[in-house]
């Protein structure tokens, strides 16, 4: 099997999505990746493609302000995916890491995280690009680190948090400890 083919059959098999999240770091005047004033009431926003396993392949180089700049930003991702270059390099020993960029330009897309080996890079690499073209987009804006609520079908109950392998429910202080 080559290696397009491989890429093929997870554009089919992985379904994604784009989620967008708002940036952490407080942004002072003149500091920070984009230079803002204090004013700006727009959050710096910076999407995140993320697989079938709700981990990440693919993160925006740059956080952009708002909601509205950083969906053209995907827009715009997915017409010019083809003109776009991808570079694989070693960070350090034994830590490979990723970037998509325009032939004149700086970085768009980078890795999520660092990879042991080169061949795991170039992997994550491919599964970036095969999801791009697929992806859904889910428009909320998500603070990073909080569980998002799961939806429930209709008719399911929740899990009993009391009970369970090796729990025992205590009725005598209300179920509280």
């Amino acid at each position: 099997m080559t290696g397009a083919l491989e890429v093929a059959a997870v554009r089919i098999a992985t379904p994604s999505r784009f989620l967008f999240f708002i940036e952490v770091m407080s942004v002072l005047a003149g500091t920070g990746p984009v230079e803002r004033r204090v004013e700006d009431t727009a959050p710096l926003v910076r999407w995140r493609l993320a697989g079938s396993n709700q981990r990440f392949t693919g993160v925006a180089a740059t956080a952009v302000p708002g909601l509205a700049a950083s969906l053209a930003e995907v827009d715009d991702l997915r017409a010019g995916l083809r003109l776009l270059a991808g570079k694989v390099g070693a960070v350090a020993p034994g830590r490979w890491t990723w970037t998509l960029h325009r032939p004149d330009g700086p970085a768009l897309v980078r890795a999520p995280r660092l990879y042991g080996r080169r061949v795991d890079c170039r992997r994550s690499l491919d599964l970036f690009v095969a999801q791009v073209p697929t992806a859904g987009r889910d428009a909320t804006l998500r603070q990073p680190g909080q569980r998002q609520v799961r939806r429930r079908l209709p008719g399911s109950a929740p899990p009993d948090a009391g009970t369970g392998p090796g729990r025992t429910a205590d009725t005598s202080t209300g179920g509280q400890t």
